[in-house]
């Protein structure tokens, strides 16, 4: 996958494209065409069930939230005004990807602080 996008943004530099993905007569790259000449040949041969492109996009922002990315960046990077649909849709799904208990992070710094205090001489 790297190779692939490293070779699209040498298109993408060489022709000045506005979008990333384009053709190299600078226009889009046309989803029909991507789906029936990529896609669906892609999935066939690597055994993979038909499914949409979109569904890439769940996966990035599942994979993102997995990796403990900002919410905010997820948004932004997926075109969203903010991180409401980000965190509504895909939140569930990653509420203990790290394998901690949630809210532990800030139990364990507050501990500390509980923990460190001076006694009180008299």
């Amino acid at each position: 996958m790297i190779q692939a996008l490293r070779a699209q943004k040498i298109i993408h530099d060489q022709f000045k494209c506005e979008y990333f993905f384009c053709s190299t007569n600078r226009e889009r790259v046309d989803p029909s065409n991507l789906r029936r000449r990529i896609w669906i040949p892609a999935l066939e041969k690597s055994g993979i069930e038909l499914r949409e492109m979109k569904q890439t996009r769940h996966s990035f922002a599942s994979n993102a939230l997995s990796c403990s990315e900002s919410p905010l960046w997820i948004a932004k990077v997926m075109g969203h005004r903010n991180a409401d649909m980000i965190i509504k849709v895909y939140g569930k799904y990653i509420e203990d990807a790290t394998g901690v208990k949630a809210g532990s992070n800030l139990d364990a710094i507050y501990q500390g602080f509980i923990g460190s205090e001076p006694s009180n001489p008299r």
